[in-house]
């Protein structure tokens, strides 16, 4: 895990990756397209070989993740509607329904 930007070689070596941004307390944070959901990953760390994270908030939309990232100030979790957090599995709030009451 790192807290220096990649290089932009090595940005291009991951293609998937992209909009890295360093956020205080979380490191390298950047976006990565998977399957169903764009990833928002926090304390990323990058080589040749492999892309490992500490976490990964999935974001239905692209621009609600691109917005996450640009915004987040690094205290607690990244806002936004995120469905769910793949390290935890903890369900996040873009899970809710736009009538389910939230605890406070």
């Amino acid at each position: 895990m790192t807290d220096q930007m990649p290089s932009p070689e090595l940005l291009a070596h991951w293609a998937d990756c992209y909009a890295p941004r360093l956020i205080p307390g979380q490191g390298l944070c950047l976006l990565r397209r998977f399957i169903y959901t764009t990833g928002l990953l926090t304390h990323v760390s990058l080589d040749e070989t492999g892309c490992s994270y500490a976490a990964r908030y999935c974001y239905a939309h692209i621009g609600d993740a691109f917005s996450a990232l640009a915004s987040w100030n690094g205290e607690g979790d990244p806002p936004g509607p995120w469905i769910k957090e793949k390290v935890s599995e903890r369900l996040g709030p873009g899970t809710r329904q736009p009538d389910e009451e939230q605890s406070p």
